[in-house]
């Protein structure tokens, strides 16, 4: 019978253990941010000739970076939202938001210069 409870009890501090260390999914999805070449998938995209904006979400629709998205073309950086689980979620979110900017700065320069020529 003891032996079964400090089983029991080894069990439970395992597990709780593993819970902690669980990634949450709202992270994961964002992970890719921290080591994203904002530069290189810019040039990515115009290589593509994908002059699509990003976008993120939170209450609604949000461009960074742009002040009319109108007749513009957009991805939405998927798991962002209004929702915020953690600290490092925010700090997550705050990296999409502003790998938008970016991006978004260089694809309206290289559109102009695309435009211009």
């Amino acid at each position: 019978m003891r032996i079964i409870q400090v089983l029991l009890i080894m069990f439970s501090a395992i597990s709780w253990a593993s819970a902690d260390e669980e990634i949450n999914p709202y992270e994961e999805e964002l992970l890719w941010l921290e080591t994203s070449n904002v530069v290189a998938d810019v040039t990515k995209a115009i290589d593509n000739k994908d002059f699509r904006i990003k976008c993120v979400m939170g209450y609604a629709l949000i461009c960074p970076g742009i002040e009319n998205r109108q007749g513009l073309n957009y991805t939405v950086i998927e798991s962002t939202g209004d929702v915020v689980t953690s600290d490092k979620h925010q700090e997550l979110l705050n990296m999409a938001s502003q790998y938008a900017r970016t991006y978004n700065e260089h694809i309206i320069e290289a559109k102009r210069s695309v435009s211009a020529q």
